[in-house]
Formats: structure tokens, C-alpha cells, sequence
């Protein structure tokens, strides 16, 4: 019997360099919210893309 399996988004890598003071406080941030700072960035990402791509959306909804 075959598995089905859900297959994994693929995943790209980017590296951003940010000051060490920075890092420190992204470190702590993740760790208050029990997430990693790679999950917690990812979706801070996620949301701010949402959230502009919804401003444009309702902008163009409102010129029509």
C-alpha cells in the first residue's frame, strides 16, 4: 500500500546580516514567544506581505 505523503513547501535560505545588539534582541524576542528566531522571522515576513498586499488590493477595489 503506498504512502501518501504531504509534500514539504520547498524552502529558500537568505542570510541578512544585522548588528550584534540586534541579533541579541531578535534572540529574546523568539524565545518569549516559544518560537525560533528562523519561525518567528518567517512570519513576520509572511504578515507584513499580507497585510500590503491586502492595502493594494483595497486600493484598487476603491478606484473602481
Amino acid at each position: 500500500m503506498k504512502e501518501h505523503r504531504q509534500e514539504k513547501p520547498k524552502m529558500r535560505m537568505i542570510h541578512v546580516r544585522i548588528p550584534e545588539e540586534l541579533h541579541k534582541r531578535l534572540r529574546i524576542r523568539a524565545a518569549e514567544k516559544d518560537t525560533t528566531i528562523q519561525d518567528w522571522v518567517a512570519a513576520l515576513i509572511r504578515n507584513e506581505l499580507d497585510r500590503t498586499e491586502t492595502r493594494k488590493e483595497d486600493s484598487i477595489d476603491a478606484r473602481e
